[in-house]
């Protein structure tokens, strides 16, 4: 016959007594330090989100701006507005045959979806054979960026190519240090991001300077 299993009557008290308040006040203490380090965290990489997720949006702009450009059969211009510092404005030339060259603000709603809110252009360059041909429009009355470098419009055209050029970006509240660096194959219309730390950007810039500087 099994034996008889029997239990207490009363409630077990364990052993061991209640937190003393010199223990509640350091475990409130050790919460209190890794929540900030998770807010600090949680913080950190949000600025590190918007910025890649705002080059990456200026980046398919960019692809539907050569798209529409093919569908529409015409040409499109991305500008910077020099009254509004350095805006970004979309064009578009309506009337090829009756009026060449006249381009007049475009309103699709892709063109007013760059994060203005979340980056700042420093740099958009023309390179190559588009930084050399003559163009429908003038460089002297193009603006330039706080840091002094041009901030040049950008044409695609019909067939799908467009202006080949160099595109950077940052964060507009300063708190992310990297630079988004767009780069356009105006010949196949390929368009490529890549996010550089301050020292891959400075080097990057000599390497642009110096092919910049190159004879013809």
């Amino acid at each position: 016959m099994a034996p008889k299993m029997t239990f207490p009557a009363g409630p077990v008290r364990p052993g061991r007594q209640a937190f003393t308040l010199v223990e509640v006040i350091l475990a409130v203490a050790i919460i209190g330090l890794l929540s900030g380090t998770f807010i600090l965290g949680l913080g950190t990489w949000y600025q590190r989100e918007a910025i890649d997720d705002g080059a990456r949006r200026v980046e398919s702009i960019l692809r539907v701006a050569r798209a529409e450009a093919c569908s529409q059969g015409r040409r499109f211009r991305m500008a910077f507005d020099s009254s509004r510092e350095a805006a970004r404005v979309f064009f578009w030339e309506p009337r090829p045959l009756a009026e060449p060259g006249r381009f007049i603000p475009y309103y699709g709603a892709w063109a007013n979806a760059l994060p203005t809110d979340l980056l700042t252009f420093i740099q958009c360059r023309r390179t190559g054979d588009s930084a050399r041909k003559l163009l429908t429009y003038n460089d002297a009355d193009e603006p330039v960026s706080p840091d002094g470098l041009p901030l040049q419009s950008l044409t695609f055209m019909p067939d799908g190519s467009c202006d080949s050029a160099i595109i950077e970006v940052v964060a507009a509240d300063g708190l992310d240090d990297r630079v988004g660096r767009i780069e356009i194959n105006g010949l196949t219309g390929s368009i490529s991001l890549r996010m550089l730390t301050p020292t891959e950007q400075a080097e990057q810039q000599a390497i642009d300077d110096e092919a910049q500087e190159a004879p013809l």
